[in-house]
């Protein structure tokens, strides 16, 4: 009896946390806003976007997204980053998975400027294989 007891609280329990781990889609996620901008030399970024970020700075790229309904997570999605340069030849690309908690989010990933030639370089941001967004930028000395 106790073990019938057991067993219907463990598919209970299992059932209770299936509804915890919804994934919206990622047609259901929406960029409200994204841009590159300049980290200086430390660790904080600027929330104003830049279309020239210094090469001994650090490059970040922010994005803003939302979602409905607001009050649920849009579980972890996958985010990309490829950055190409002028000719359109993927010079970097890094990928995090990331959990979209709480609506409106905010995910940014940074990348030391120095790494890349003066120039003139664009970055597209996936999720989940989605682009989401696409800024132009340039490195100056």
């Amino acid at each position: 009896m106790i073990e019938k007891i057991a067993g219907l609280m463990f598919i209970a329990a299992t059932i209770a946390l299936q509804g915890c781990a919804t994934k919206l889609g990622v047609d259901q996620i929406q960029v409200t806003s994204s841009y590159v901008t300049n980290g200086g030399t430390g660790p904080r970024f600027e929330s104003t976007p830049m279309t020239s970020i210094r090469q001994k700075d650090t490059h970040y790229v922010v994005t803003h997204v939302h979602w409905e309904p607001v009050t649920e997570s849009a579980g972890v999605h996958t985010v990309t980053w490829n950055w190409y340069s002028e000719d359109k030849k993927l010079i970097a690309a890094r990928s995090m998975d990331l959990k979209f908690d709480k609506t409106p989010y905010q995910f940014w990933y940074r990348f030391p400027a120095g790494s890349l030639a003066v120039g003139k370089y664009r970055v597209d941001t996936f999720i989940d294989a989605k682009l989401a967004n696409s800024q132009q930028f340039e490195i100056v000395p």
